[in-house]
């Protein structure tokens, strides 16, 4: 019996033999650079394409929808440097892409995360949180909805932790 699971940069295959005992899981690198800090490639939104990446991605909230894996937030590189963003990531496993689905093709740098909370209570499609890293996260599958508990932004030379809850509606 095999099971598999996609993920961004890799699939995971666990083989039980005959006898019921668990094989060691054997890992395939399926995408993205096999050297650190690489620059995050945007592309156009909500089109996929081979060259877009996340790049190096640190601590996004990540989620399985629709059988693909999703992701927001993050710390990654540019050629700018280190900074957050604040953007929804596809990687689709049947076409091997990733896809910039919504938010800013910005890597925010230091004290500068943008984003826009809107008014408290009330959804709106220009709604998107400021750029974060190390959220917390869940998706529930029945009401198609996404919750963040918000993490960390780069405030200046410092790392700032915040406390706003987010619902995302899909």
């Amino acid at each position: 019996m095999m099971l598999r699971l996609a993920a961004a940069a890799l699939m995971v295959a666990a083989i039980v033999n005959a006898a019921g005992a668990d094989l060691p899981p054997r890992f395939t690198w399926l995408r993205g650079a096999n050297v650190p800090r690489q620059y995050i490639s945007f592309g156009e939104k909500d089109v996929p394409r081979p060259f877009n990446t996340p790049g190096s991605l640190l601590m996004p909230c990540s989620f399985v929808r629709g059988g693909n894996l999703w992701t927001w937030g993050g710390m990654t590189y540019s050629a700018a440097g280190q900074g957050t963003i604040n953007a929804f990531w596809v990687y689709n496993a049947s076409n091997n892409m990733w896809t910039w689905k919504y938010g800013t093709n910005t890597v925010h740098q230091s004290n500068q995360p943008g984003g826009n909370f809107g008014t408290l209570f009330q959804p709106a499609p220009e709604n998107i949180p400021p750029a974060r890293y190390q959220c917390g996260c869940w998706y529930d599958s029945e009401s198609v909805e996404l919750c963040m508990f918000c993490g960390r932004d780069l405030a200046g030379p410092s790392v700032a932790s915040s406390r706003e809850l987010v619902r995302v509606s899909f």
